[in-house]
């Protein structure tokens, strides 16, 4: 009987963190993938939902990414390429009606704007003007928005191979890109954010 609970407790265990740790772009042939994700603590009355509320201009929300695997510590093993997705959620956007105010944000990975991979929305939805560069700031888009998959996918793979190390932090802007003044501004929670990491046999 307890042999019973024990598999039925780690099949209830993995049932929970599926919704957590998103599944990422699948590997190709020959290559092994690496997710990395937010940690997500337990609380008394069930697992807390994944999620920082950037409130008004300057709430800032800062993540470190410290990639240390078996993979990236093994010299026969080379990183051939990342994906990068970042999940938000906007409280006033609904299906029916679309977005109500607008929100602000900016995105910076190890301190820098990075352009966004041409299959991400939010890259789909730049002026042609804006699809040459990174963006400094931008409307913030959110998963229902996209159908769930992160609005803003980057390759950051050289970010990764410099120092193993890779620093998020998204700042809630006004519309003008500034902190303080008198532009309009909203507010969006980070879902979270996850590194996948492809790497490939010498």
């Amino acid at each position: 009987m307890r042999r019973i609970s024990v598999v039925m407790m780690a099949i209830v265990l993995v049932v929970a963190l599926s919704g957590v740790v998103s599944a990422g772009p699948p590997p190709r042939p020959g290559e092994s993938h690496v997710p990395y994700e937010m940690g997500i603590f337990p609380l008394p009355n069930g697992p807390q939902k994944p999620g920082t509320h950037l409130n008004a201009p300057g709430d800032t929300y800062r993540f470190t990414y410290i990639i240390n695997d078996k993979y990236s510590n093994d010299p026969n093993y080379v990183l051939v390429r990342t994906a990068f997705g970042v999940h938000v959620l906007d409280p006033e956007y609904t299906k029916a009606k679309g977005d109500g105010p607008k929100e602000y944000g900016r995105i910076l990975i190890d301190g820098k704007p990075r352009e966004y991979l041409k299959r991400s929305y939010a890259y789909k939805n730049l002026k042609e003007s804006e699809k040459k560069g990174a963006q400094p700031f931008m409307e913030m888009a959110s998963d229902p928005e996209t159908g769930g998959a992160p609005p803003y996918i980057y390759d950051i793979i050289d970010q990764v191979k410099d120092d193993n190390k890779v620093v998020l932090e998204i700042t809630n802007v006004r519309a003008d890109g500034s902190i303080d003044g008198n532009a309009a501004y909203g507010d969006f929670t980070v879902l979270r954010a996850g590194l996948h990491c492809f790497y490939k046999k010498k």
